[in-house]
């Protein structure tokens, strides 16, 4: 397999994690959120942060454990917002989709060159956006 390819053995295994911890039996949250300061999106709801030495060599960028996107907020013009899709079975652990405009809060992402915007967060690393009340005047 050429270096072109070479991601492509590794995405199918990304997929599969992301959704097995994902409850379908439940309705779908969709809430509007913004994260924090330091946010890192997981394909599983678990901490894993080891440094794979031979795949980051194979693969000629860094692979920190199960942590496929980096966002933060710190210093940035607009914090990065987002939806929650839902939590998992814990709650300790929420599916998100980050929004577009968080590609400029990008620190890090799993696959060079590209903006994963779906995965896992901690519950800890967002709040939900406040809700605005109109009254007529």
């Amino acid at each position: 397999m050429d270096g072109i390819d070479e991601p492509r053995r590794y995405s199918g295994k990304t997929i599969i994690n992301l959704f097995r911890d994902f409850n379908l039996t439940r309705p779908l949250s969709l809430e509007k959120v913004v994260f924090g300061e330091w946010t890192e999106v997981r394909d599983s709801p678990e901490t894993q942060n080891e440094y794979d030495g031979g795949f980051s060599a194979g693969m000629g960028y860094v692979s920190m454990g199960n942590i496929i996107t980096i966002v933060s907020s710190y210093g940035a013009e607009a914090p990065c917002r987002g939806t929650l899709l839902s939590y998992n079975q814990t709650g300790d652990w929420a599916m998100v989709v980050l929004d577009d405009a968080c590609i400029t809060n990008l620190q890090f992402s799993y696959s060079k060159g590209d903006f994963l915007r779906v995965g896992w967060v901690e519950t800890g690393s967002f709040k939900p956006v406040e809700k605005r009340s109109f009254t007529a005047d």
